[in-house]
């Protein structure tokens, strides 16, 4: 990738460390005192964005098994965000997903959604077999 210029604001810095630890955007920006439009704004930024990635690949290299914890939490939230009654959030917790996982996340999710489609059909198909045998 090249070299990486670490920002200059502090709150900008600490904020790419904290995207970077896989912190939501959010809790960022409560964190480091400033609005999420700030944070939205910083992330959409090139180079923010190759500074939050230096920043991801040194805490692999440090320590592997804390960003493998972290990376278990934050997944464990997403799932749970996928049975949120708001639309928004389940679709949010899927892309999120299916970023960090790639493909095999989205296998799975199209196998999950496949085995819902076929229990629901097995279930409509059941009750119109019980109305058809209700009426002869």
């Amino acid at each position: 990738m090249g070299r990486h210029i670490m920002p200059d604001d502090p709150k900008r810095r600490r904020a790419g460390e904290l995207l970077g630890e896989g912190w939501s955007k959010a809790a960022v920006a409560r964190l480091v005192g400033v609005s999420k439009t700030t944070v939205f704004r910083w992330a959409s930024q090139p180079e923010f964005q190759q500074w939050v990635q230096a920043v991801r690949q040194q805490r692999k290299l440090e320590d592997p098994a804390a960003m493998h914890a972290q990376m278990y939490r934050v997944t464990a939230v997403l799932e749970e965000e996928l049975s949120s009654p708001s639309h928004q959030i389940r679709v949010r917790a899927a892309r999120r997903l299916a970023e960090i996982y790639g493909d095999r996340y989205r296998a799975l999710l199209q196998s999950e959604d496949r085995k819902r489609t076929h229990r629901a059909s097995k279930e409509r198909l059941a009750q119109l077999m019980a109305a058809v045998k209700g009426e002869e």
